[in-house]
């Protein structure tokens, strides 16, 4: 690891938003994309990061709705989804002894 460099790691494309993305978005995006920060960019020029430590932070001073729930919501309702695409599907059988 010693002999690697950032550019060897560092995603080449990253999820960005904008200033006026809403927090709520933000979190949707780095849960979605499985990230724990966010390029904020303006007019193509880097203006800041958004991290988790951010929201996390942010709950902090606002208290409601909380980083926590705001994920554990983000969570359930991809829960839902895939539990709705996989509902038609016929249950796991154990295989029959022969």
């Amino acid at each position: 690891m010693a002999d690697r460099t950032v550019s060897d790691i560092m995603t080449v494309d990253p999820v960005t938003v904008v200033p006026e993305t809403g927090v709520t978005e933000a979190a949707q995006l780095m849960v979605d994309n499985r990230i724990g920060a966010l390029p904020v960019l303006q007019d193509g020029r880097l203006v800041g990061l958004v991290t988790e430590g951010d929201l996390i932070h942010q709950d902090v001073k606002l208290e409601f709705p909380t980083y926590i729930q705001l994920l554990d919501g983000i969570s359930c309702t991809r829960l839902r989804r895939r539990s709705s695409r996989t509902s038609s599907r016929r249950p796991w059988q154990p295989p029959s002894a022969t």
